[in-house]
């Protein structure tokens, strides 16, 4: 009897197509892939074969938190990237060079670091593009601004529809500082490209309590960051394209505690609150007059969304925090820290309980080509003070 024949082999473009739909939320996929035959791993070596499958999946992954703690031992402030898949893609945060570290906000691959410098006694800025494993130190400002409340975002140089961010996070980029007291804020920017700060834009108003509150900046289209300075309800926007600074009120919460500003579907500026187990979404919209309003646009019952919650999960203060260009909501409660997918309302346990106003998502695709750039190169740590 005649052996049976082999099956035919796949061509080799309905193969890429197969390569091309692993999930990008699990690096390891690819790795695994191309140790199953030599075909195979020559696809996934074609130097196009990256770009593609960021192309194809457009969103880059949730990779992981990013987690601020403060170690009573050691009476310090620590940051620690805590994976949500198998195996962590890059090596932990660079604290070697520095004895504390405290993350203020992650956006475009790349995170940025508040770094005390003990030499000077100094507060210092840096950015670490963890993909890229390169950390630029920047540097001191040259004017003061308000130190009660200070908050900085980091995002790619590249605007009005220069860069798709996926795989940017090695270029220039830009950090915007933002200082806040009782009689107003002030906001500078960075340019990596200038390697300088411009001149502070500033805004008056008058305070008579404060309080501060750990939120991070929130991103709206390619120009308007949005920082919520005061527990108590101010939030302060930020013009890119201008270099302008505004107030506005925050959305008529009882409590800001258990809100997150975020971006609507259509680009607006959005708020969630958790209220008892119900999860409240507002629009900031304009109206024809012009004037500016916040809107309820949803409520959801949460205690029927999360299939492990019950009427007993709320009992613990619940947190949130929202993932630029993921558009999920991440719901902390009880019974663990879950993803909310604010199109589908998906839902997907991510981690156990803990505090997401110290957590910040990041994200990024992590393809073969970025693997081998670290290989190929040591972690660079730029200091302009050294």
């Amino acid at each position: 009897m005649a052996p049976p024949r082999r099956p035919p082999e796949l061509m080799a473009e309905l193969v890429e197509e197969v390569l091309l739909r692993l999930p990008p939320d699990d690096p390891s996929c690819l790795v695994h892939a191309s140790l199953v035959c030599k075909p195979w791993r020559r696809l996934l070596s074609d130097p196009g074969f990256p770009s593609r499958y960021r192309q194809f999946h457009q969103t880059p992954p949730l990779l992981g938190f990013i987690r601020n703690t403060y170690t009573i031992v050691s009476d310090s402030e620590v940051s620690c990237f805590v994976p949500t898949t198998a195996a962590p893609p890059f090596s932990p945060l660079p604290l070697d060079e520095w004895d504390r570290g405290w993350v203020l906000d992650c956006r475009h691959g790349r995170v940025l670091l508040d770094w005390r410098d003990w030499d000077t006694g100094l507060i210092r800025l840096a950015v670490w593009a963890p993909i890229a494993g390169d950390v630029k130190v920047l540097p001191r400002l040259p004017y003061c601004i308000p130190s009660l409340c200070c908050k900085a975002a980091v995002l790619c140089s590249m605007r009005g529809g220069g860069c798709d961010h996926l795989d940017c996070h090695g270029g220039a980029f830009r950090v915007v500082l933002l200082g806040s007291d009782l009689q107003g804020s002030k906001a500078c920017v960075y340019s990596s490209e200038a390697g300088a700060w411009t001149a502070p834009a500033s805004i008056h108003f008058q305070e008579t309590t404060y309080t501060d509150c750990w939120f991070r900046p929130t991103l709206v289209g390619d120009d308007d960051l949005y920082f919520r300075i005061n527990i108590c309800g101010i939030i302060v926007k930020y013009d890119l394209g201008k270099h302008c600074v505004s107030v506005l009120e925050d959305p008529p919460f009882r409590c800001h505690y258990n809100s997150v500003l975020m971006v609507t579907e259509d680009v607006l500026l959005g708020a969630a609150i958790i209220e008892g187990s119900s999860l409240r979404l507002w629009s900031r919209e304009v109206k024809p007059k012009g004037a500016a309003v916040w809107i309820q646009r949803r409520v959801i019952e949460l205690d029927t969304l999360i299939p492990s919650a019950d009427s007993h999960s709320f009992n613990r203060q619940p947190a949130t925090r929202f993932a630029e260009g993921l558009g999920t909501i991440f719901v902390s409660i009880d019974t663990g820290l879950f993803s909310i997918d604010v199109k589908s309302w998906r839902v997907k346990k991510v981690g156990e309980p803990t505090d997401c106003y110290k957590c910040i998502p990041f994200m990024s695709f992590y393809t073969p080509d970025f693997a081998t750039r670290r290989l190929s190169k040591r972690r660079r740590v730029i200091n302009p003070s050294r």
